[in-house]
């Protein structure tokens, strides 16, 4: 996992310096990482920083993509219980 949270950093800097093609390819490869060892969360924040990637370069079908499976995932998430 530490793998793929400093690849999502990376991406997050990327496109902080407005290197969206690198951000975009550093958010693709901790995806796969995320995916792999099943951590909903970080695929969540990854599609999320993707989507605002994609809205930066102006790609609004891969924006809208990204934003679609940052919602479907938070509602897959179960719900914290407040006591």
């Amino acid at each position: 996992m530490g793998q793929a949270n400093t690849l999502q950093a990376f991406g997050d800097l990327s496109v902080r310096e407005d290197d969206m093609a690198v951000g975009q390819q550093l958010y693709d490869q901790a995806l796969t990482l995320y995916q792999g060892i099943g951590d909903s969360v970080g695929l969540m924040n990854t599609n999320m920083s993707m989507h605002e990637c994609s809205m930066g370069t102006g790609i609004k079908t891969l924006a809208i993509l990204m934003k679609q499976r940052y919602r479907s995932l938070t509602l897959s998430l179960p719900m914290p219980i407040i006591q």
